[in-house]
């Protein structure tokens, strides 16, 4: 396959790359070109497709185009997700991988309010509908984003058939600074044995915001 017929035969290979076993250990100056060449790269995706769209003369549905764009980022999303996950031991390795899911993050956002907001009869279209959920980085560990939400659940402030149900609906858009992916699962088994700490960390957090709520006032 030729990076003229597919715009992200670049960007694929840098991944596949970077997840490679000799990948780790990367030198401080080839971090500094990889960055640069992957910056450069997603810049030609993004003015591809933007050529892409133009050539529909915004006419005709772009609808189509736009979600071949977000289905290809997503699954790179994905790619550079389970990376920065194996990756952790390494830091300039992870620090490469964040990057490159930072970029292909905002991409994506960016794709999607901007080319799928108005669709060919003025109606809304949402940019998820390529499959991707875009997550949201929250800066807890996974066990104590389960406590918090099993108390959310215990005191009824969301409403579902189970817990079980309420962590499918809402761990698939969270990732943390260690987990950029987790299971639905494993935050369900964190909540059958909660250590003190993560107890002490929820009681805090839910203080700031308590304080930070009153402040509205």
């Amino acid at each position: 396959m030729r990076k003229e017929d597919y715009p992200f035969f670049s960007l694929e290979q840098l991944i596949d790359r970077l997840g490679e076993p000799d990948a780790k250990g990367i030198a401080e100056k080839d971090a500094q070109r990889i960055g640069d060449f992957f910056r450069a790269e997603l810049a030609g995706v993004y003015m591809q497709l933007k050529a892409d769209v133009f050539r529909t003369g915004y006419r005709e549905d772009c609808g189509p185009v736009v979600r071949a764009y977000l289905k290809n980022i997503g699954f790179l999303i994905t790619d550079v997700r389970k990376l920065l996950a194996g990756s952790l031991d390494d830091r300039l390795l992870s620090d490469i991988c964040r990057g490159i899911l930072m970029g292909l993050e905002a991409l994506f956002t960016e794709v999607s309010e901007k080319f799928m907001s108005v669709g060919p009869e003025g109606g809304r279209q949402d940019g998820r509908s390529a499959g991707v959920p875009v997550k949201v980085l929250c800066n807890l560990s996974v066990d104590q984003i389960a406590l918090l939400l099993k108390a959310a659940d215990d005191i009824k402030l969301v409403s579902a058939r189970s817990f079980s149900q309420v962590l499918q609906s809402v761990v698939p858009y969270l990732s943390t600074e260690r987990m950029p992916d987790f299971s639905w699962k494993s935050a369900r088994s964190s909540t059958y044995k909660m250590e003190a700490h993560d107890l002490d960390v929820a009681m805090d957090i839910l203080e700031s915001m308590l304080k930070k709520v009153r402040s509205y006032r």
